[in-house]
C-alpha cells in the first residue's frame, strides 16, 4: 500500500513536471510570437505615421493652424483621410484614432470628433515629434474613449523642412 502511494505521487509529481515543463515552453512561445508581432506592428505603424506626415493637406492644416486657423474644408478633408485611414483592414480592430495636431500639441484633425482640440503637448510622445523624432509612446489612458493606446507621432514637414 505504502508502495502503491509512493509509485502514484512519483507519477503525479512527473506528470505535473512535465505540465509545467510544457506550459512554460509554451508560454515563452507566445510571448516571444507576440512581442515580434508587435515590434513589426510597431515598425508598420511608424511607416504609415511617416506618410501620413508627408501627406500634402496634413502638411497644409498644420501650417494653416500653426499659423492661425486652418480653413474648414481643409480641416475636413484632412480628417477624412484620417478616418479612411483608420477604417482601413489593417487599423480598424487595433486602432482608436488617428490625429494629427499642431506646434502646440492641440489636435486640429482627427478621425474621432470628439478628440477636436484636445491638447496633448505634455505626453512623451508629442515631445519626442516637436524634438524631431518619430516615436512610439508610453501606453497611455485615451481621453475620449478610457481605453489604453500607445501614441506614435512624427513632425509635420513641408517641402522646405520646416
Amino acid at each position: 500500500m505504502l508502495f502503491d502511494i509512493l509509485v502514484r505521487f512519483s507519477v503525479y509529481n512527473a506528470m505535473l513536471f512535465g505540465i509545467t515543463k510544457i506550459s512554460a515552453e509554451n508560454l515563452t512561445n507566445m510571448s516571444n510570437s507576440m512581442a515580434l508581432y508587435t515590434e513589426n506592428r510597431l515598425v508598420g505603424d511608424k511607416r504609415s505615421v511617416l506618410a501620413l506626415a508627408a501627406n500634402e493637406g496634413v502638411v497644409d492644416v498644420v501650417k494653416k493652424s500653426d499659423e492661425g486657423t486652418p480653413a474648414r474644408d481643409d480641416v475636413a478633408r484632412v480628417s477624412a483621410v484620417l478616418s479612411r485611414t483608420l477604417g482601413d483592414d489593417n487599423y480598424k480592430a487595433t486602432h482608436i484614432s488617428i490625429s494629427v495636431t499642431n506646434k502646440d500639441g492641440v489636435i486640429v484633425a482627427t478621425s474621432d470628433a470628439k478628440a477636436f482640440g484636445i491638447n496633448v503637448s505634455k505626453r512623451d510622445y508629442f515631445q519626442n515629434g516637436l524634438a524631431g523624432k518619430t516615436s512610439v509612446g508610453q501606453m497611455i489612458i485615451s481621453v475620449t474613449t478610457g481605453q489604453a493606446t500607445v501614441g506614435i507621432s512624427t513632425p509635420v514637414l513641408g517641402a522646405d523642412g520646416t
